[in-house]
């Protein structure tokens, strides 16, 4: 069960990862307001 949680949880990380990466650079000044 917990090992299935992680091997879930680690490919989401990464596109997580890579969708904030694309908006930080696309809306980068929209993504500062927000931190």
């Amino acid at each position: 069960m917990e090992s299935n949680i992680f091997e879930v949880l680690f490919p989401l990380g990464f596109i997580v990862a890579g969708i904030t990466a694309y908006f930080a650079h696309k809306y980068d000044w929209r993504i500062a307001k927000w931190f």
